[in-house]
């Protein structure tokens, strides 16, 4: 192996550059409790290895290092009060979100082996209850049994990648890069109806939002507000509107006229009274060139139920 860290007599873990050459370096390995050497040469990257024939598997001792460099750079966050910000693309609304893991987090402890199914590291809340789990992978892969148990226990899923030494050094300057497994979504809510559905639902409503946007007539150019809804990254126009949709895009300026035996609405002009036909759906090409006014969250919508919800 060419780890460059192991543990010392008080089981502190110690950099091989900051212990002296050879046998005297003190040092054990963490797996099999054997003595190590420090091979500090002129050609080869500074490293421990056992003394004998015989060595631990690196992926082991790269996990084993990870996790105590992760769960020491979030007890330190906690106690200093420092945001661990991250950021993951969302499966559910399509979207990039933000946050800080350790915003609602009261502390953190290696997890129990219980089973093989049983993550790393779990961010607990003020009741010691786990709320986010991290998983210390050494492949792409992560196994199913660790998604199927956060899955079960409703614990967002992070993982980091830790392939080799450098990855592994990284991690140890405090550089720790988390990716989202499991998905957690900051703009979902779970829909009411859900509990009542007979079928096979996601059982989520996601935010709802309205858009206010400045167009041109076609007709005479003056400036015309009209409304739309965006929800997952989608653009809706009127056929999905609630009263309380039309309701607030006519406070903010927006002028329909609803064609009753077609049942559907249209935009009218303010300056000349010439009409919008609604589309069937909007693409994101046909409003980037124009103004967004004001974007307003109305609630949540569950498309499985076709329900609208706070």
């Amino acid at each position: 192996m060419k780890i460059p860290f192991a543990i010392n007599d008080t089981n502190d873990i110690v950099f091989v550059d900051d212990v002296p050459r050879g046998k005297a370096c003190g040092c054990r390995c963490p797996l099999c409790k054997e003595p190590l050497m420090a091979r500090k040469g002129d050609i080869n990257a500074h490293h421990f290895a056992h003394i004998g024939n015989f060595s631990c598997k690196q992926k082991a001792l790269i996990r084993f290092f990870a996790i105590e460099f992760i769960l020491k750079k979030l007890q330190k966050s906690l106690q200093s009060e420092e945001k661990f910000k991250v950021s993951w693309h969302c499966d559910i609304c399509y979207e990039t979100h933000e946050g800080d893991i350790l915003k609602v987090a009261k502390g953190v402890a290696k997890a129990e082996k219980e089973s093989n199914h049983t993550p790393d590291i779990h961010l607990l809340d003020e009741s010691n209850r786990p709320i986010i789990a991290i998983q210390i992978a050494t492949s792409n892969r992560i196994k199913k049994g660790i998604i199927d148990y956060c899955n079960e226990n409703k614990l967002p899923l992070f993982k980091v990648t830790v392939k080799d030494i450098n990855t592994l050094i990284e991690i140890y300057k405090g550089d720790i890069n988390l990716e989202l497994i499991s998905n957690f979504c900051r703009n979902s809510k779970k829909c009411p109806k859900h509990l009542s559905c007979e079928e096979k639902c996601s059982g989520y409503g996601y935010k709802k939002e309205l858009l206010i946007i400045e167009r041109n007539c076609w007709k005479c150019y003056a400036k015309v507000n009209i409304a739309i809804l965006k929800i997952k990254n989608e653009y809706h126009e009127t056929k999905l509107f609630t009263n309380q949709d039309f309701n607030m895009a006519k406070e903010k300026g927006v002028k329909f006229y609803n064609f009753s035996h077609q049942n559907f609405y249209v935009y009218r002009c303010n300056q000349c009274d010439n009409t919008f036909r609604p589309r069937e759906s909007f693409e994101l090409e046909f409003y980037k060139d124009s103004s967004v006014l004001e974007k307003i969250v109305m609630g949540y919508y569950c498309e499985k139920k076709d329900f609208h919800f706070k």
